[in-house]
């Protein structure tokens, strides 16, 4: 039989007809049946004063998808699991400064908390939609990384780039509620609501590893500063460190015992007279030196009584905003990676979720501060040259050439004119007075290998173009301080050459033999590392670490808080940057 064109319209006529007829069949018994243009204004009629929905059509979807349920509470007005869960999830961020951007996620903890009762239950449904629609914005923001742009206007546009860079991949994968709709219908349609909102709170929520912890730490804060005010320990004025008044000790035990530091069972009675510390308690007092990086004397000094006195509260804010910092990871972190802490001043070493070597390291100082990155590393350089940034060259290095002419030799420096090769080499007397200025950027300054080059023996090449990476340094007695912040902005490791021999061991062309080897020649080799390692510059000034113990550390760049401009994050302007070493 031959087919004509009206036969074949006929036919897929027929099919489309049919296939709507089996999904309006099936979907009329997994839901009643509402006229679904004006389903949604029937609803929130309920709520007279209800605000406007921001997503109305995924709200429609979601709960037709869900057979019209609620998704917060149950018949009789108590939250859900996923509900209490939830609000959980956004206590830290209730304890960060009211700025316009959290409006919705206040808006949307307030809802989660208010009781129903006295509700019509056409006012609660209503509360229903409007819960799940805020939730979606809270889902909006985390999918697409809204919360690490505060932190990059404060610094630079570099931060947490989603771009790719070259064959590298992009370190985030940012995404749209749009997106996830047909998952999210069939999920609901299988499954309940309930078990939807802990999905999608699994999914968005940061790197369990480091955000478990940390919340764990706040709801025992939390617990801790609802037992009352806090006391705080007076000036020590004349006070001898080793007898102190009878006060001293009585705020001392109460203060190291909520903190964890003294527990229960090591609770002094007040002495009755002068007395020195108890060994008990001057242990305790070391716990908690320790934990916020002060000398461990035992002994009660002004450094460690200005940290006794921050109040629960203020703690917890601080810790709020650490959690919040936690969104600058990838969901899913690289197998390989190096997490640096620019506020602890360490780097680890991780393979497959295990810490397998730490080293310290030297951050940006103050003024010229090491962005917060995700980031691959793309190579090492070995016996790498460096070029000096100009600014550097022109205020740090050329006026001690004027004043000696032999500097420069005597520390293996070369002045070249242009980047054509082989390099044209200029005399110190030649050089122009502009020269190392933004009017004048044809001339640079290199510093060969050697035991004076900045870089070291080695440098880890990072996916940016504003050159940020890592490297060694010959100083190394500045990794004896316990405060180091003190770079141009590049982070200097101490234990480099150890680190390339981790970072290589699986690459058989690269023993240790081999890397010594190529180090004694002075010349520069790059070599690619494989596998792939992410590095994660991180600013924490709150961590758990591998012990389960609360660290705190000072907040050396600020970004315990939100700048005071009212419809921004941040309103500073962005810092210069002195890239190089």
């Amino acid at each position: 039989m031959r087919l004509t064109s009206v036969h074949i319209c006929k036919t897929l006529r027929l099919l489309f007809m049919t296939s709507m007829l089996a999904l309006t069949s099936a979907w009329s018994q997994a839901a009643p049946l509402e006229p679904h243009h004006n389903w949604l204004l029937q609803r929130l009629a309920g709520w007279p004063d209800a605000p406007a929905l921001h997503h109305p059509q995924l709200i429609r979807q979601l709960y037709q998808a869900a057979g019209y349920s609620r998704f917060w509470r149950d018949a009789a007005g108590v939250p859900t699991g996923a509900a209490r869960h939830l609000q959980q999830q956004l206590a830290p961020w209730q304890l960060l400064a009211p700025i316009p951007a959290l409006d919705n996620l206040r808006q949307l903890n307030h809802w989660l908390s208010d009781s129903t009762r006295g509700h019509s239950a056409d006012e609660a449904y209503a509360r229903d939609l409007l819960i799940t629609d805020r939730y979606l914005d809270w889902l909006s923001d985390r999918y697409r990384y809204r919360w690490n742009t505060f932190d990059r206007d404060q610094d630079q546009t570099l931060l947490n780039q989603a771009n790719s860079w070259g064959q590298w991949p992009a370190p985030f994968s940012r995404s749209r509620l749009e997106d996830h709709l047909t998952s999210w219908t069939l999920q609901l349609r299988q499954g309940s609501p309930a078990q939807w909102i802990r999905d999608t709170l699994t999914e968005t929520t940061p790197p369990s590893a480091y955000y478990w912890p940390l919340r764990q730490a706040f709801a025992r804060l939390q617990q801790a500063n609802a037992t009352g005010p806090w006391p705080t320990l007076p000036p020590l004025l004349h006070q001898n460190h080793n007898q102190l008044d009878p006060i001293y000790h009585e705020i001392l035990r109460l203060q190291l015992s909520r903190l964890g530091d003294l527990v229960e069972d090591e609770t002094l009675t007040s002495p009755k007279q002068r007395a020195p510390l108890n060994e008990r308690l001057s242990q305790a007092l070391k716990r908690f030196q320790q934990r916020h990086q002060l000398p461990p004397s035992g002994q009660l000094d002004e450094p460690t009584r200005q940290w006794l006195n921050v109040p629960l509260n203020e703690k917890l804010r601080r810790l709020a905003h650490n959690i919040r910092r936690l969104e600058h990871l990838p969901r899913q972190l690289n197998n390989h990676y190096l997490m640096i802490n620019m506020a602890d001043q360490q780097l680890q070493w991780v393979v497959n979720g295990q810490t397998r070597a730490q080293t310290r390291v030297i951050v940006g100082n103050r003024q010229h501060r090491t962005p917060i990155m995700a980031q691959w590393l793309t190579s090492l350089i070995l016996n790498p040259l460096w070029n000096v940034p100009p600014e550097i060259a022109r205020t740090n290095i050329m006026p001690l050439a004027k004043r000696n002419p032999s500097y420069l030799a005597s520390r293996d420096y070369t002045i070249i004119e242009g980047w054509s090769q082989p390099p044209r080499s200029r005399p110190l007397a030649s050089l122009p007075e502009d020269a190392f200025t933004p009017d004048n950027p044809r001339y640079r300054l290199q510093q060969q290998a050697g035991r004076f080059n900045q870089l070291g023996r080695v440098k880890f090449r990072l996916s940016n173009r504003q050159a940020i990476y890592l490297h060694d340094t010959p100083a190394k007695s500045l990794f004896n301080r316990t405060q180091r912040a003190l770079s141009h902005g590049c982070v200097r490791v101490e234990n480099a050459q150890q680190l390339a021999t981790w970072l290589l061991e699986d690459t058989p062309a690269w023993s240790r033999e081999q890397l010594q080897q190529q180090w004694q020649t002075k010349e520069e080799r790059y070599v690619q590392v494989r596998p792939k390692v992410a590095v994660y510059l991180m600013y924490w000034t709150a961590f758990v670490d591998a012990q389960g113990i609360l660290q705190w550390r000072e907040d050396i760049y600020g970004k315990d808080r939100f700048e005071a401009h009212p419809t921004q994050f941040a309103s500073n302007p962005k810092p210069s940057y002195h890239r190089g070493h």
